[in-house]
């Protein structure tokens, strides 16, 4: 099945494949630069071919080893998602840049708004993954969710 946004399942794989060769090599304390290089110029084929799609700007967002790119990515990929009517894309949005701001110790009350926005997509869109994300997150999250 193709993403919500339209990437073969071809070329999906193709990425998949790469960041889980990324993973076995950092789990081996290897050096990963080659396989991120090849992630961000498939990357950049794939944008070629689709546009600036929201799975392929969060890949990016995920991927990247410059702290100012992820927060203006993923909030691209949100707004990207938004206009698409991608819901799912929404939600894999919010729960990337909510893992950002967690990591990089944003003021709480900036990820619990996108916590929310992310509580009330899954009302109409039913995943086990992303519920359980946002869970862990409001747990790991001293603001309080209206």
């Amino acid at each position: 099945m193709p993403t919500s946004d339209g990437i073969t399942d071809a070329d999906w794989d193709v990425l998949k494949d790469i960041a889980w060769e990324m993973f076995h090599a950092l789990q081996q304390d290897c050096d990963d630069s080659l396989l991120r290089q090849r992630l961000f110029v498939t990357l950049d084929r794939f944008e070629r071919k689709y546009g600036r799609l929201p799975s392929l700007l969060i890949t990016r967002a995920d991927f990247t080893e410059d702290d100012s790119l992820p927060e203006r990515l993923l909030k691209e990929a949100f707004v990207t998602a938004e206009e698409l009517g991608d819901v799912e894309g929404q939600v894999s949005a919010i729960d990337s840049l909510a893992s950002h701001y967690l990591s990089t110790n944003r003021e709480a009350s900036l990820v619990g708004f996108w916590l929310d926005r992310m509580e009330k997509l899954l009302e109409g869109f039913d995943d086990d993954d992303f519920k359980k994300n946002l869970t862990e997150m409001r747990q790991s999250n001293t603001y309080p969710h209206i």
